[in-house]
């Protein structure tokens, strides 16, 4: 069984337990196919971090919740749930106590603090060596701790390992012990690949003959979002107003995929692609406006069209499920569009 030491970073970037990723690395743990380890560094800095973008979370809320422009939708009432009051200390309980059971239920395990010898930090943090870096050297601290726990823990156990981490200075570290690593994904893929060739043969035929369907899954989400939220063009149009937007082109581009979960018989994949788009949005015209001066704004008596031309680097979420060769599903039930993508349309000058 592979020991696998998890940084902050991982939770960051995976919305702690939100992202699929990260449940994929649990539920490895769940079944013995892998031992996850954290250090008690990295088990406060969750807390710690938690709560911080938690905070961020609830101020951009109830910034929501204040403005009257947004009133109007809660006259739907499927969209009502954007507006209650928000319990903070219900959520870091739920969040802490998940991490509490994970910890008791041995999925993860605890590095303890204990005493190091700091000489080693001191050493790399003058000369300087990974994890400090040409930045802020004192806050790379917890990270030179936290390798010099990790190695003590695994040479006093004679056991090895590999740390997952996004920090660009800790994956220059070296260590006997274990390997820094950023490819969790592809560590992941690797994993399931030996415990479900068949289902990974039979996903990749799928994901060939639903070829089509899925660029369409791209297409259809473009088509709806870009038409839909006239926001994602304030301010390429500088912050005018827009009137219409009419979808011109959506090009995607050729499909690539990972399989990033596979629990009992679903297949979980995400599929990443490019997507070019054309736009042509309707908008006031700044050659025919006059500025008031008693209520101080403009005001425009014309409008014209202007084009904008993106590429945006895209997913999406799918799975089926696959029981064994003769018994599986020929399609996939996309799940969700561009959840951690960026759209959004720049004035010239950033281009």
């Amino acid at each position: 069984m592979e020991n696998v030491i998890l940084d902050t970073s991982i939770f960051i970037k995976e919305n702690f337990f939100h992202g699929k990723k990260i449940n994929s690395l649990l539920g490895l743990g769940r079944k013995k196919k892998i031992q996850i380890y954290i250090t008690e560094i990295t088990y406060n800095e969750l807390k710690a971090n938690f709560k911080k973008f938690l905070s961020i979370s609830i101020t951009n809320h109830n910034q929501f919740r204040k403005n009257s422009e947004n009133w109007i939708l809660q006259n739907d009432k499927e969209l009502q749930n954007f507006f209650p009051k928000i319990n903070s200390e219900k959520i870091v309980t739920v969040f802490e106590q998940t991490l509490d059971d994970l910890i008791t239920d041995s999925i993860i395990k605890i590095i303890p603090y204990k005493a190091l010898d700091i000489k080693l930090v001191f050493d790399k943090y003058f000369k300087p060596e990974p994890p400090f870096g040409k930045g802020e050297k004192k806050s790379e601290f917890p990270d030179a701790f936290t390798l010099e726990l990790v190695d003590d823990f695994c040479n006093a156990n004679g056991i090895s390992g590999i740390i997952f981490s996004t920090d660009k200075d800790l994956l220059s570290s070296s260590y006997p012990s274990f390997t820094v690593r950023n490819d969790y994904q592809d560590y992941l893929e690797d994993i399931y690949t030996e415990m479900e060739k068949v289902k990974k043969d039979i996903t990749h035929r799928l994901f060939l003959s639903n070829y089509t369907e899925l660029k369409q899954s791209f297409i259809n989400w473009f088509k709806d979002y870009l038409e839909d939220d006239y926001s994602l063009y304030y301010d390429a149009v500088n912050w005018k107003d827009v009137h219409e937007v009419e979808v011109e082109e959506i090009i995607v581009g050729d499909l690539s995929y990972t399989i990033i979960e596979i629990v009992d018989d679903v297949v979980t994949i995400e599929v990443e692609a490019k997507v070019k788009v054309k736009v042509s949005v309707l908008t006031d015209d700044e050659n025919y406006m006059r500025y008031d001066s008693d209520d101080k704004s403009y005001h425009y008596y014309e409008t014209n069209y202007e084009t904008f031309e993106e590429e945006f680097d895209s997913s999406l979420i799918a799975f089926t499920e696959i029981f064994d060769e003769d018994d599986h599903s020929e399609e996939f039930e996309v799940e969700s569009v561009n959840d951690d993508n960026e759209i959004s349309f720049k004035p010239d000058y950033y281009n």
